[in-house]
């Protein structure tokens, strides 16, 4: 693929927006070739230089590079200023202060070179960047001595210091990379581990064990290694206990300043989900309050990120306590907030979830209608996930069953199994394949399947089953097909279903 081509593909479709914007930053006027070769990408597959000068109607070879040169630089412009408008890490400002400040160095204009220099020291350090403090202590040496400068060996002594905080953060990298490996191992060759024992095993190995509780990035950056396991695997059981452990013990000897707070709300919302999806909905609601006071604290500065989460897991499990009105209306008002920015990430999901719910409430048409809403299944694809856009198709699949479609439900399944053919096929999704084949059937003879032999032909020859499904939304799928053969009412059989102690 064209590496301007695959840069572009990585957008989403407000960045589209956006950039289209930015590139007149500077001057507004018509014509432009670079624009004119970013919608030429965008919209093709063609990328060979003579087919793509020929549309751009440049006179030869270099003035075809030289508008890919343009363009190239406009989209790394780009990329970065969205990268500092969105770095909770607040590397992309101080690099802008470290890059100031020697341009300004250059010019002979030490007092604001300094000025600048100390304020990227500030934030690196608050922020944990111990990378860029070794870059800005060692500006600071070669432009001593300056009436503008601390002494220098005050300057030594702190970058010795930050080395050894470096020397920690290089050796959790080796610790990440080990336990990304112990737990791909797990799911690719089906491996058991105990996934607590192996986390303390390698921290121990690397001298970390207390670094990491001490540290909440180093700390976060591990549990989202391990909840990404979680997710995949459906094992929340072993997750639960250790994020609460690690948070508890966190604040407990160490505490979260304010600049650890996007830290923080991560590792809150990661143990109110995991109560979540283990079905302790109470003690989920117990810190989803924690939750969400801390949303609140700080001048709201991580609201529109973390806001939306709260009220999407709030509805979850308002839905499964049997308040489905409520978990609707929940969805409706975030969707419609004029005061909450939401990210596509999180305006897809939300609207997906309320297509869920309404589907639970056996109104169908507002399931379709939701769904034809959304943009493209590539767009979806491409900014949530192969797993996420399946569960679309899955649930309009259905959708369109319902609504009395049984061909185009029809459709969609061999639909499903044609694009998703590869993944539906891996070990650990392999129960949706059987699903499909089980919806299919059921379709084609309702009477095929009835309540005599439900169990035997789902659960035994499909060996799927409540019992062997943790994950949610897939028990929903299982519901389904037992409400259908059982005639009850699908949201009841959901509910008893879920809380089944």
């Amino acid at each position: 693929m064209d590496k301007i081509k695959e840069i572009i593909t990585t957008l989403a479709a407000d960045d589209i927006r956006e950039f289209r914007s930015f590139i007149h930053r500077q001057k507004k006027k018509k014509g432009r070739k670079d624009l004119e070769l970013f919608e030429f990408l965008l919209k093709h597959e063609e990328s060979k230089p003579k087919v793509v000068a020929a549309h751009l109607g440049v006179p030869n070879k270099e003035a075809y590079y030289a508008v890919r040169k343009r363009l190239l630089r406009h989209l790394t412009d780009f990329i970065v200023l969205k990268r500092m408008d969105t770095d909770p890490t607040a590397f992309s400002s101080i690099m802008s202060y470290i890059t100031l400040a020697r341009y300004l160095f250059t010019k002979k204009t030490d007092k604001l070179a300094w000025f600048y220099l100390d304020k990227a020291e500030s934030i690196a350090q608050a922020h944990e960047q111990f990378g860029l403090l070794n870059n800005i202590y060692l500006l600071q040496i070669r432009n001593v001595p300056s009436k503008h400068a601390p002494d220098i060996q005050e300057i030594i002594e702190k970058h010795k210091a930050n080395r050894q905080l470096l020397d920690e953060d290089e050796r959790a990298l080796f610790a990440h990379g080990l336990i990304r490996q112990k737990l791909h191992e797990r799911r690719i060759e089906g491996k058991f581990i105990n996934i607590n024992r192996t986390i303390y095993e390698i921290l121990s190995k690397y001298d970390l064990a207390e670094v990491v509780i001490k540290r909440p990035r180093l700390l976060y950056n591990i549990a989202s290694i391990v909840r990404g396991a979680a997710i995949t695997q459906a094992d929340f059981k072993n997750f639960e206990p250790y994020i609460i452990g690690q948070y508890k013990s966190a604040e407990e000897k160490y505490g979260f300043s304010k600049h650890q707070h996007f830290y923080k709300l991560n590792l809150l919302y990661m143990i109110a989900h995991a109560l979540y999806r283990n079905r302790n909905f109470e003690e989920a609601l117990n810190w989803l309050d924690v939750y969400h006071e801390n949303i609140l604290a700080h001048d709201k500065s991580h609201y529109n990120g973390f806001y939306p989460l709260y009220v999407m897991l709030l509805a979850a499990i308002r839905n499964f306590q049997g308040r489905l009105e409520e978990a609707i209306q929940l969805h409706e008002e975030l969707l419609e907030a004029k005061t909450v920015k939401m990210n596509m990430e999180n305006r897809l999901t939300a609207s997906l979830n309320l297509a869920t719910y309404y589907g639970f409430s056996e109104n169908f048409d507002k399931t379709r209608d939701i769904l034809w809403a959304m943009p493209t299944d590539r767009t979806c694809e491409k900014n949530m996930g192969k797993e996420w856009l399946l569960k679309k198709n899955m649930i309009e699949m259905l959708a369109q069953y319902e609504m009395g479609n049984d061909e185009i439900a029809l459709n969609r399944i061999r639909s499903i199994e044609r694009y998703f053919g590869e993944f539906i096929t891996r070990p650990s999704n392999v129960y949706i394949k059987r699903f499909l084949n089980f919806i299919r059937m059921y379709i084609s003879n309702p009477e095929a399947v009835n309540s005599d032999n439900f169990y035997e032909k789902l659960d035994a020859k499909f060996d799927v089953g409540p019992e062997g499904l943790q994950n949610i939304i897939d028990i929903s799928f299982y519901c389904w097909l037992k409400a259908k053969v059982f005639k009850r009412p699908f949201y009841e059989v959901l509910l008893a279903t879920v809380n089944r102690s």
